[in-house]
């Protein structure tokens, strides 16, 4: 039955959940810890000039340099315990899955972003929120698991 509920949430929320990752870069991970770039602007930049008098001006100018350091990954993992006979309904009745899993979804992305921030940040690392799989925990409980990791600039 987990085979079957696995491809009907695929089917149904891989979009949702390819647009909530868009916005991470993908980032190697060393032991456990993700390389980040961190810009740092270096120097002045600001100039203010008189009017033009006709002699060269010299600018001052900043610079953007880069350094990639590592930081600590996050992992976050938010966890739902289903009812077994009503996921068994749900795989026979499509319109009953999306019934009880939008409403499951929809609480999943918000407290995601309540917890850890919206997906709209960058971030650095493998995902922000990802579909780990209906696993059978016993013979009255599926578990729903989404996982998120990436390290905070």
């Amino acid at each position: 039955m987990t085979n079957k509920l696995n491809e009907m949430f695929t089917a149904r929320y891989s979009k949702l959940l390819a647009d909530l990752n868009k916005t991470m870069f993908l980032s190697e991970k060393q032991d456990g810890m993700f390389m980040v770039p961190v810009p740092t602007i270096v120097g002045d930049g600001m100039n203010i000039l008189n009017p033009p008098t006709g002699e060269a001006i010299k600018l001052n100018i900043a610079t953007v340099k880069i350094e990639v350091v590592p930081r600590n990954a996050l992992l976050c993992i938010y966890v739902v315990n289903l009812p077994y006979s009503e996921l068994e309904v749900a795989t026979k009745n499509p319109a009953y899955f999306n019934f009880i899993m939008d409403r499951m979804v929809s609480t999943a992305v918000a407290v995601f972003k309540e917890k850890v921030g919206a997906a709209d940040v960058a971030r650095f690392g493998t995902e922000y929120m990802s579909f780990s799989g209906f696993v059978e925990i016993d013979s009255d409980t599926i578990q729903i698991r989404f996982t998120g990791e990436w390290a905070n600039v």
